[in-house]
């Protein structure tokens, strides 16, 4: 999920782009596992409430 959350972060990848290169199929379900692992979604993450 590290990977994931410096790509949103740091590389500017959207959430379309990144949850399939950490192994999620759905949006909704990578979301949800962000959400469980840092307490913010990806969304929140990316725009820099996770710094």
């Amino acid at each position: 999920m590290m990977l994931a959350a410096n790509r949103l972060a740091n590389e500017g990848m959207t959430i379309s782009l990144v949850a399939p290169t950490v192994g999620y199929e759905s949006k909704s379900a990578f979301g949800a596992a962000f959400k469980r692992a840092f307490g913010y979604s990806p969304k929140q993450y990316a725009k820099g409430a996770g710094r």
